[in-house]
C-alpha cells in the first residue's frame, strides 16, 4: 500500500504545477477501504482558493450522500458507473470516461451501480443569490 506521503502520491495541495495521478490514489483507497471495511473513501490531491481536485472510490450500492458543494462541480467517472441526482431533478447514469456538471449550492446524490471511481473537480466558492 502507499503511504500518503510518498513520492507516488505526493500531495503539495497548493503551489507550484503539478502531475496528478488519480489511479494511483484510487489505487491506494481502494487498499484502505478494504483494510477497513468502508464502502467509500476520498482523498484530496489539490486544493486552493480557486479549486479543489480529489479523488472518489465507491463500492457498488454506496451513496455519497446529499451535499451541496460551495461551487460548480464536475465528476469524472474514470471507472465505473454512477447515478447521479441533483437539486431534485432527474437522475442521470453516467459510465466510465462520462463526465456530469453540477451547479454550486445544487444539493446532490451520489449511488454507484457499480464499482467506481471518480475525479472531481470543485471550483471557487459562489456566494448564493
Amino acid at each position: 500500500m502507499l503511504e500518503r506521503g510518498t513520492p507516488e502520491l505526493e500531495r503539495p495541495l497548493h503551489g507550484a504545477p503539478q502531475l496528478i495521478k488519480p489511479v494511483v490514489a484510487a489505487l491506494q483507497l481502494k487498499q484502505e477501504m478494504l483494510e477497513r471495511g468502508d464502502e467509500h473513501e476520498a482523498i484530496t490531491l489539490r486544493k486552493h482558493d480557486g479549486l479543489s481536485v480529489l479523488v472518489m472510490c465507491l463500492e457498488k450500492g454506496a451513496v455519497w450522500t446529499d451535499r451541496a458543494a460551495p461551487a460548480p462541480m464536475t465528476l469524472t467517472l474514470l471507472d465505473g458507473s454512477v447515478k447521479f441526482t441533483a437539486d431534485g431533478g432527474a437522475t442521470i447514469t453516467a459510465r466510465a470516461g462520462e463526465v456530469v456538471a453540477c451547479d454550486a449550492h445544487a444539493p446532490h446524490r451520489c449511488e454507484a451501480t457499480e464499482d467506481a471511481v471518480l475525479l472531481v473537480h470543485v471550483g471557487a466558492k459562489v456566494e448564493p443569490t
